[in-house]
């Protein structure tokens, strides 16, 4: 009986990530919500990709090849280097969020300029409170 309680418990895991997941995705694609374009390449990336959020924080322009289709970076935990495949569905949310909303006047030579000094990176918890950001925006989870 502990068994077949413990795969029951599972696949009901299972089944509410997946619609979290969903949830996510579906916020992802729409123009309409209140989502930032900012906050949609982050959570793109970060879904899509599996890539760390200091990662994230630390990837450069440089480091996204539009021609080729990929995204390529030294790990930060590991310091191997890490090809990805650069994602219909990502690349679309990158360059909506470099043509609408990053502020490319200020030079910084990293994807996801610091909003207060922008010539440095986010600091590598800030990924983490937009994605929480977003969790929040579209009731997955309460503020505190």
């Amino acid at each position: 009986m502990k068994k077949i309680w413990k795969l029951l418990n599972a696949q009901i895991l299972i089944f509410l990530l997946l619609l979290l997941i969903n949830v996510i995705k579906n916020a992802l694609s729409d123009s309409n919500n209140i989502l930032t374009f900012r906050e949609k390449a982050i959570v793109s990336l970060a879904l899509y990709t599996g890539i760390r959020g200091c990662d994230i924080a630390n990837l450069k322009l440089t480091d996204i090849d539009w021609k080729k289709e990929r995204v390529s970076f030294v790990q930060e935990k590991t310091g191997n280097p890490i090809v990805l495949p650069l994602l219909p569905h990502v690349g679309n949310s990158l360059f909506d969020y470099i043509r609408n909303e990053r502020d490319n006047e200020a030079g910084s030579v990293y994807l996801f300029p610091n909003k207060k000094n922008t010539t440095e990176r986010l600091e590598n918890k800030s990924i983490g409170t937009i994605v929480n950001t977003v969790f929040e925006k579209l009731n997955l989870r309460k503020g505190e």
